[in-house]
């Protein structure tokens, strides 16, 4: 099926907007983090962990932060060097990682949560949940057709 040129316009300006949304949002963040003196991508990789659940696998990790194993590995290796996670090794599969927050890193997890809870307030405090909420199925529904 052919996109009319109006709605090509349309999507565009959509795909632009999302992306300079993105790089605000990533610049506001990481000013907002920089007082737990943890670099952008282990803070990330911090908040990916809790997201996709404390215990899951490496592999699985990587994936959702759209990343190489290997590039995981060395924020992994960060975050064990700073004590806020640790690889345990999967019971079914010993060739397979599981990573765990520890007591810190689930503090500084809760932290950042905290910390971004205030940008997300002050960025969309001018928007209705609705608006929000219909911008959300949007988001998910371009994700799960094309996941």
């Amino acid at each position: 099926m052919t996109i009319d040129a109006e709605k090509m316009i349309l999507l565009r300006d959509l795909m632009a907007n999302i992306l300079v949304s993105a790089k605000i949002w990533r610049s506001l963040a990481n000013e907002a983090l920089l007082d737990l003196g943890l670099d952008s991508g282990v803070a990330a990789c911090l908040f990916w962990i809790a997201y996709v659940g404390d215990g899951a696998k490496q592999i699985d990790i990587a994936t959702e932060m759209g990343l190489t194993a290997a590039s995981l590995v060395r924020m992994i290796d960060s975050l064990e060097a700073l004590q806020l996670a640790r690889r345990e090794v999967d019971e079914n599969n010993r060739r397979a990682n599981r990573i765990r927050l520890t007591e810190e890193g689930r503090r500084v997890v809760s932290i950042m949560q905290t910390i971004l809870d205030s940008v997300h307030q002050n960025l969309f405090r001018e928007f209705e949940s609705s608006d929000i909420n219909t911008a959300n199925t949007l988001l998910r529904r371009v994700i799960s057709e094309r996941a």
